[in-house]
């Protein structure tokens, strides 16, 4: 059937009935500036991010957040004693939310949590990392 009908509650179990669905009427419409979330895995010194939410802007979207999977809390520069997160969230005013930062990361596999051990030799080159490219 062509054009596709947006899914909804009544026929999507996993769709709450109180939330607004596009309209699949006309896909290649441009519609109003919208609230975009950006996701990463991880952020390094925030390029990615820069460039992403550079992108959104002229698309007329407004970034509201950042989600990343996992910061490493690099310094923003080598001489720097800011992060990378504290950076993007200082330039573009978006506030950035992370899963699991290194220190946690750090903490979990020194204390040997979990089914597998982490190898000391590992532990020890992820606080070499930190030690030299961390935020204090």
């Amino acid at each position: 059937l062509w054009p596709p009908r947006a899914p909804s509650s009544a026929t999507h179990p996993m769709i709450p009935p109180h939330l607004p669905l596009p309209s699949m009427q006309d896909p290649g419409r441009r519609r109003r500036a919208t609230e975009v979330l950006i996701v990463d895995d991880v952020i390094t010194a925030g390029t990615a991010i820069r460039e992403c939410y550079n992108i959104l802007k002229n698309l007329q979207a407004e970034p509201c957040g950042v989600v990343i999977s996992l910061d490493r809390q690099e310094k923003l520069t080598e001489d720097s004693h800011f992060s990378a997160v504290q950076g993007v969230e200082s330039e573009l005013g978006l506030k950035v939310i992370n899963i699991v930062n290194l220190t946690t990361l750090f903490k979990y596999l020194s204390d040997g949590k979990g089914e597998n051990r982490q190898s000391k030799e590992l532990i020890d080159r992820i606080k070499t990392y930190r030690d030299v490219y961390g935020v204090q």
